[in-house]
């Protein structure tokens, strides 16, 4: 088998266990999701959501600057639902989307 050959084999054979991670990842994370209800940070971050302009951004300014990348883009994921399954659907994604990057 020659060189090429042998690193083309590899880099299929990795990207089928990084897609097999995934899938597997994916199905953990989403596999009752919506069993239980929210736990007291994930409460706390759906109430957030929800806040004026004005108070969610004083809380971020007051008390949480290193979550504001998260509570901003998981108030504009709470448009497209406010359950629990899609409010915890997001951290989902944002998990499974580190895999392929590790």
């Amino acid at each position: 088998m020659s060189a090429a050959a042998s690193t083309r084999r590899e880099i299929v054979l990795g990207s089928i266990t990084v897609v097999v991670c995934v899938i597997a990842a994916t199905w953990l994370r989403l596999h009752g999701i919506a069993d239980k209800s929210f736990w007291t940070d994930e409460g706390i971050s759906a109430a957030f959501t929800k806040l004026g302009w004005y108070d969610f951004v004083r809380i971020l300014w007051r008390r949480e600057g290193n979550m504001t990348l998260y509570y901003l883009l998981l108030r504009a994921w709470t448009h497209l639902g406010d359950s629990v399954a899609m409010i915890r659907g997001f951290s989902v994604l944002c998990s499974v989307a580190t895999i392929p990057a590790l």
